[in-house]
């Protein structure tokens, strides 16, 4: 018996037929829908239905299905459960979160302390995702003109266009005396950081 029998006869849904020709009508999907998604928030499942749709669509295309039983299926109003609400940090919190992240022991993902709460704060002040991060070198930030800035290659770039970003002269003297570096387990230097 396959996870999905079983989790019909647990739950008593309706079904009708067996093996390959067991028909689950619409109010049994709805129902396994709701029941293995408690706990997850509307935004998150409107990222699923899209993905399932989309595989039944192909499953009748293919004449595997007659018809696509999810095919009017729609998204949830993801407005009125919001699980998490985000803000930004206060100025507090953050000075908070960069000290207590500094100060700390523990390594993640080959980052110290130290380089982690500088890389937050090169994260907070110029607003570039996790993978303009990434790639950043040290040949990126100029400090020596008149307003210290860090450029991002297009071609790490949403928008894949090269963009010059002032930094704030507190962060810029905190980022300018340290170097970041991460290297994989095997001790390879993967990327390289303000200097």
């Amino acid at each position: 018996m396959t996870g999905l029998n079983m989790f019909v006869k647990r739950h008593g849904l309706a079904a009708s037929g067996n093996g390959k020709a067991r028909r689950l009508p619409r109010a049994t999907l709805e129902a396994i829908a709701e029941k293995t998604a408690k706990g997850k928030s509307p935004e998150t499942l409107n990222h699923h239905i899209p993905a399932i749709r989309s595989f039944c669509g192909w499953l009748e295309r293919a004449d595997r299905i007659r018809r696509n039983p999810l095919k009017s299926l729609s998204l949830l109003n993801s407005q009125i459960d919001v699980r998490h609400a985000k803000r930004e940090l206060t100025t507090d919190e953050l000075r908070d979160l960069l000290a207590a992240t500094q100060q700390s022991k523990r390594y993640f993902r080959g980052l110290s302390g130290l380089d982690r709460s500088m890389l937050y704060l090169a994260a907070t002040v110029t607003g570039f995702r996790a993978r303009a991060l990434a790639h950043l070198t040290t040949a990126d930030f100029n400090f020596s003109g008149p307003i210290p800035t860090v450029t991002l290659s297009a071609r790490f770039n949403k928008s894949k266009k090269s963009k010059v970003q002032p930094l704030p002269p507190d962060a810029a003297q905190n980022l300018s005396f340290t170097e970041i570096s991460v290297t994989n387990h095997q001790g390879n230097e993967l990327a390289r950081a303000c200097s």
